[in-house]
């Protein structure tokens, strides 16, 4: 398992839901652990950053341009960003679980005026 991003980065989220975008701080990221093949995960990653990811080849459609160390930083960032969504995806994921789960909320014996005249 991958270590967060916060910890790999020291970048703070302003809201739990915030994607970085801050390719400095992108490329900080070298431990990950998203999930080439979770459809729902790709389809979360288009929405959110507008890549395209294809599961079978994990090829991910990007202009690449010729000079290697561009090309490099380039994958850098993409593996970082992917990483970034894939902690915010988990983490929506995870309240919207709570959100399904039943609330039980167990009441007090209220006393009534009888009870309380102890009658």
């Amino acid at each position: 398992m991958a270590h967060s991003v916060f910890r790999q980065t020291r970048w703070k989220r302003p809201q739990p839901i915030t994607i970085c975008q801050i390719p400095d701080i992108l490329v900080k990221i070298t431990e990950y652990d998203f999930d080439w093949d979770d459809l729902e995960f790709l389809k979360y990653v288009k929405a959110r950053t507008g890549m395209t990811i294809k599961p079978s080849s994990k090829d991910v459609l990007l202009p690449v341009p010729d000079d290697s160390k561009t090309t490099t930083k380039i994958i850098r960032i993409t593996l970082g960003t992917l990483q970034d969504c894939w902690e915010v995806y988990l983490w929506t994921k995870s309240q919207e679980k709570k959100k399904e789960e039943p609330v039980i909320v167990k009441r007090n014996r209220s006393l009534n005026f009888l009870d309380m005249l102890g009658g």
